[in-house]
């Protein structure tokens, strides 16, 4: 951060613009990161979804144990 910016930052109206600055790119990143789940909630209420049920895990048959792969 430069001198200039943080003489900015010191000042009280220029706080309160980094503020709302912070404040808004925060919303903005916070709706871009939500976003995606409200969709997904969007489909899954409207019956749209296409969520796949996970597939089963293989049991050995003698020990009735989940397989281990490594």
């Amino acid at each position: 951060m430069s001198k200039s910016s943080k003489s900015i930052l010191l000042d009280g109206s220029g706080l309160e613009k980094s503020l709302k600055i912070v404040k808004n790119e925060a919303e903005e990143q916070l709706e871009n990161l939500l976003a995606p789940v409200a969709e997904l909630a969007d489909d899954i209420s409207s019956g749209r979804s296409k969520i796949v049920k996970p597939a089963p895990v293989p049991v050995h048959a003698s020990t009735g144990s989940e397989r281990v792969f490594y």
